[in-house]
């Protein structure tokens, strides 16, 4: 079904309790979260009933999402969310992303750009819907401005690469990438007095995973060895331990099966499912276009009693030997969706929501066919654990806590955190909620296959809120035995929770600035580097303004303090981080930290002011792309901003009068290769010594 993304802002901050009194005993769990193995049969007899319900017309050919009550006022901020960052070491060395930008270290992340041995690896965004991408290979040359391509390798048009892993050890370069999909098409169907937020044909499309093998030679001329491809759209790909780690979505399309319909169609669908196959839902998957087969099991996968899911859906966690790709990848399944990815070395988390609903059945548009309307309560996260190394993926056990993750999966993943025993998480609650609109939750494993809640936050003994009520979770970033939280509506407040004693967290302290950040990174052990938008307030509607790069000093973490801000452009103005996990450079060089932010500049005169509004939030028109330089001593911490580097040609041809397109500001990136700064955009390069 069709996932509506609502958003809505209020609210301000409350000032942390001085004095709180002990902590509360630990939180009953009920255990319905938990997994269930199923045997061949028993799956087969799961997805025979989730069509045969998806075949009735009750079930129907739409689904529509609506609310008792109107929603809030829905902010116009409209911007991704938290993530982290690129990082590229020096010229003589292999490229592992550091400790700054990757959310575990040991645990690699794929992105658009990678560079090593002074060689830059690139994609080209995806010129349109059916343009092809190129493997783009440059050598950076100290004090040059500009890097000569080695080499253009023209990758398969059918595929959207989105990132790619060097592997040094074996010297190969790994390109991920999704094929084409069929999404669902909205259409309008009457709300049955209830207010109709969406609704779509709720009808399964396939998608197809690739994953492209390049040899490095000596040459740096990249040739491709080897290719798979995987059955289910990329939830998330890491590399850790010399395996690659994919997490697959997989909606199947079944042939002859109609979904809705009357009676006739019943009788149809009867027949089919009397035929049903289990191979039919399973993944397959591929080397260089031949046929291997499933890529799980029938027995090697799982249930969730309480989240059984609508129409058959397939969750496939593949790992994938680097050494020999080719040969038969370790894997489970659930037979769910997931919701977010969280990986964490020797341990992969992921998270299934619960939306409980009340159904309300009305007469579709065209006569025929039932539309149900949804009115959804409180949600609950549930998080299934699965233990990894040593050729194995073993499932541990399931938690829960109430509230839900962001919608944004690069922010999702960043609301969780794991220690050798412990899942630490922060959920959203319902923005009006009186507890306040954020909740922190200590899971722990136990062994007993409950990951068993230990303590919460806010509590009835530690009653301060994260956040005030109207107010959304922005940016997430757990950093040792502390968690940093960003809510936001008229201004940034972060709250600093100490988690030394998981059993009993406390709120320590809370900064309100203007704006908001979406990324928090830790540039020490008490400097964060927070990057979102400024932001301006008209008639109860929050309007993001310029790109905010803000130095948080936390030494005092119950008074943290904002060190120094800058605000680049105008509204309009959109950074690499908005985009993509990986859009903010940073590279530590001793006691210096040095951040390299690719930002679409819009400036000058507004060209939709509406009358008596602010003219802060009148959109501006596109004026520049730059890399924006800033360095930071660690000792005497100071945001010290160096010469912009220009795109000297960065067309501002596409997009809202004249902007950037946001296909190609995906792929922007600034890259630190040894003293030299390179900004990567449109398919060019180009250099400047920091």
């Amino acid at each position: 079904c069709t996932t509506v993304l609502l958003a809505a802002c209020g609210g301000g901050s409350a000032d942390p309790s001085a004095a709180l009194p002990p902590p509360p005993g630990t939180v009953p769990v009920s255990g319905a979260e938990k997994l269930v193995a199923a045997d061949a049969d028993t799956l087969a007899g799961h997805f025979v009933a989730r069509l045969a319900a998806a075949g009735t017309p009750e079930a129907g050919d739409v689904v529509a999402w609506a609310f008792a009550s109107p929603p809030a006022p829905s902010s116009a901020l409209g911007m991704p969310v938290m993530a982290s960052a690129h990082s590229a070491t020096a010229a003589d060395r292999p490229t592992v992303t550091n400790a700054i930008v990757l959310q575990e270290a040991g645990v690699d992340e794929d992105d658009v750009v990678r560079s090593g041995n002074g060689i830059m690896y690139a994609l080209t965004p995806p010129a349109g819907d059916a343009g092809s991408q190129s493997l783009v290979v440059r050598r950076a040359v100290q004090g040059g401005t500009a890097a000569p391509p080695l080499a253009v390798l023209t990758l398969d048009a059918a595929v959207r690469y989105s990132g790619l892993f060097l592997d040094p050890p074996r010297r190969q370069l790994l390109a991920i990438g999704d094929g084409s999909t069929a999404s669902p098409v909205p259409s309008a169907v009457p709300g049955g007095g209830l207010p109709t937020i969406m609704i779509a044909d709720a009808r399964p499309f396939e998608a197809v995973s690739t994953v492209s093998f390049f040899d490095l030679p000596e040459t740096d001329q990249p040739a491709r060895r080897t290719t798979l491809a995987f059955d289910g759209a990329i939830q998330a790909a890491r590399v850790a331990d010399g395996r690659l780690w994919l997490v697959l979505r997989h909606r199947p399309g079944f042939e002859g099966f109609v979904w809705g319909g009357g009676p006739e169609a019943s009788v149809s669908n009867r027949g089919w499912l009397e035929r049903f196959s289990l191979a039919q839902v399973l993944p397959r998957w591929r080397v260089d276009g031949q046929d291997r087969g499933s890529v799980v099991a029938g027995g090697d996968c799982y249930l969730q009693p309480a989240t059984p899911g609508g129409i058959a859906v397939v969750t496939s966690i593949v790992s994938v030997d680097l050494a020999t790709p080719a040969k038969a990848p370790l894997s489970r399944c659930i037979a769910a969706p997931v919701d977010a990815v969280y990986m964490a070395p020797g341990a992969l988390f992921l998270a299934t929501t619960r939306y409980p609903t009340r159904a309300v059945t009305t007469q579709a548009a065209n006569g025929v066919a039932a539309a149900r309307s949804f009115a959804p309560t409180t949600p609950s996260t549930d998080f299934h654990k699965f233990s990894l190394g040593a050729g194995r993926i073993d499932y541990r056990g399931s938690g829960t806590a109430p509230g839900r993750l962001s919608w944004g999966a690069d922010t999702a993943r960043f609301m969780l955190s794991a220690t050798a025993e412990d899942l630490r998480v922060v959920t959203q609650l319902d923005p009006g909620a009186a507890e306040g609109p954020a909740r922190l939750s200590v899971l722990r494993d136990e062994g007993t296959g409950v990951l068993r809640t230990v303590s919460s936050l806010p509590n009835e003994r530690r009653t301060a809120p994260i956040g005030k009520a109207g107010e959304q979770v922005h940016a997430v970033r757990f950093v040792e035995d502390r968690a940093y939280v960003v809510t936001f509506r008229r201004t940034d407040p972060v709250y600093a929770i100490d988690l030394s004693d998981p059993t009993d967290p406390r709120l320590l302290g809370a900064l309100e600035v203007p704006g908001f950040s979406d990324r928090l990174y830790p540039l020490g052990a008490d400097l964060l580097l927070g990057v979102g938008h400024d932001s301006q307030s008209w008639n109860d509607i929050d309007y993001t303004t310029g790109v905010l790069v803000s130095l948080l000093d936390v030494r005092d973490p119950t008074r943290p303090r904002e060190l120094a801000r800058r605000v680049i452009g105008e509204r309009g103005s959109m950074s690499a981080s908005d985009f993509s996990p990986h859009g903010t450079a940073i590279e530590r060089d001793g006691g210096r930290v040095r951040i390299a932010l690719p930002v679409s500049v819009h400036a000058g005169a507004p060209l939709d002011v509406w009358p008596g509004a602010p003219a802060a939030i009148g959109w501006r028109p596109f004026s520049r792309l730059a890399v924006h330089r800033f360095e930071v001593d660690l000792d005497a911490p100071a945001l010290v901003e160096r010469e912009a580097l220009v795109a000297p040609d960065a067309g501002g041809t596409l997009g809202r009068e004249g902007g950037r397109d946001a296909g190609r500001q995906a792929f922007d990136r600034g890259i630190h290769v040894g003293g030299e700064t390179w900004l990567w955009y449109d398919g060019q390069l180009v250099g400047a010594a920091w």
